[in-house]
């Protein structure tokens, strides 16, 4: 049967084997674990999945591309493998257990949203090995120059880059190439006081309100504090009023919050 994808939602399959076993290899799955993969699709990576024994959860969003799924794996699939059909951008999370990992090639044009669904969960997934655009990928890991996105993904997460998997692999091939990338939770960014998450997104939103822009301009124009009181945060954090937002480490990040007075 031919697997037609449809660009528009982002669908681009990926029939080749070693880039599955790339995948699931880098999501270290043991039999018994839950894992979330987004996108069923045809089931290429289903099926790899499957093979590791894990408890998978395949959402697809396509009700099409669903129902082909469900004649594939029959009336009475395999007994690790459960298919559901929506949204992830309204996905009921807390079905999934305390407990979890996530694998998927997921549409490119979901990438920033998912990927900011990962640092607002209550229950994060110990791992996600996702296929992500390369320059996507490359902004994750960045230690330099990094994106609000990025910086508030890494507070949470341990980024690691994997293999790059070239466009000609995928059905139809997109115009760039992707990588996988694997998030390993780091709960120690993650325990902070109870009103500490917001005020640390709203700080961060306000230092990247202009990447190119020093941070005692941003913080002063959008935390509406003086000039004198954020001198005096920055220093207790060991930050350079000239810094900009993209150079600051995590431990400096939290630094601030905490030398900064509560909103």
């Amino acid at each position: 049967m031919r697997r037609e994808s449809k660009p528009v939602l982002g669908q681009h399959w990926l029939p080749h084997g070693p880039s599955l076993a790339a995948m699931a290899a880098a999501a270290e799955l043991s039999p018994g674990e839950v894992v979330l993969e987004i996108g069923t699709g045809p089931g290429y990576l289903t099926d790899e999945l499957l093979k590791t024994g894990a408890a998978v959860v395949s959402l697809e969003y396509d009700r099409s591309v669903f129902d082909k799924a469900r004649l594939k794996y029959g009336a009475q699939p395999p007994p690790n493998l459960r298919l559901l059909q929506g949204d992830i951008r309204r996905f009921d999370w807390p079905a999934l257990g305390p407990s979890f990992k996530i694998c998927a090639n997921i549409p490119y044009y979901l990438s920033a949203n998912l990927l900011r669904q990962l640092t607002e969960l209550a229950d994060k997934p110990a791992l996600a090995a996702l296929l992500l655009p390369e320059a996507v990928a490359d902004k994750l890991t960045a230690v330099a120059k990094r994106s609000l996105l990025a910086a508030l993904v890494q507070l949470h997460y341990a980024v690691e880059a994997g293999p790059l998997i070239p466009k000609e692999m995928f059905s139809p091939p997109p115009k760039i190439d992707s990588k996988i990338i694997v998030l390993r939770h780091r709960p120690a960014f993650s325990n902070l006081e109870p009103d500490a998450w917001p005020r640390l997104v709203g700080l961060l939103k306000a230092a990247f309100a202009a990447p190119r822009k020093q941070l005692i301009v941003n913080l002063g124009r959008n935390l509406e504090l003086p000039r004198a009181e954020l001198e005096t945060a920055l220093g207790t954090a060991g930050v350079r009023p000239r810094q900009r937002a993209e150079e600051l480490s995590n431990d400096q990040w939290l630094a601030l919050l905490r030398a900064l007075p509560p909103a």
